[in-house]
């Protein structure tokens, strides 16, 4: 057993988490990103007017938006719990090396 075994599952968890955090940058991103992409009354002329296609458009981007947004809120949820997990992991593992005498710290 080497030196540092004890610390492979916080790792990995920090990983996990790390990972997680990207992904919910993306959703944050893409939320920002349909935000910026809503069309004005006119854009598809007088009959998409008519017909309240830019308006449908609009509605439909504002679902997008909300729905990635929770996406990213959940998200950055796991990513917290994850690091946290993986600070109890290490806090106990580190604590049952000392009473086994493996380390002195």
């Amino acid at each position: 057993m080497g030196d540092n075994d004890y610390h492979v599952v916080p790792e990995s968890l920090r990983k996990m988490a790390q990972r997680l955090g990207q992904i919910a940058k993306l959703y944050e991103d893409a939320t920002g990103w349909v935000q910026g992409i809503s069309m004005r009354p006119y854009d598809l002329g007088l009959l998409g007017a008519m017909a309240k296609l830019p308006d449908t458009y609009n509605q439909g981007t504002l679902k997008f938006q909300a729905e990635f947004r929770q996406a990213g809120e959940r998200t950055r949820d796991a990513e917290s719990a994850l690091k946290k997990v993986a600070e109890v992991y290490e806090d106990k593992d580190a604590e049952w090396w000392r009473r086994f005498g493996y380390t002195d710290s």
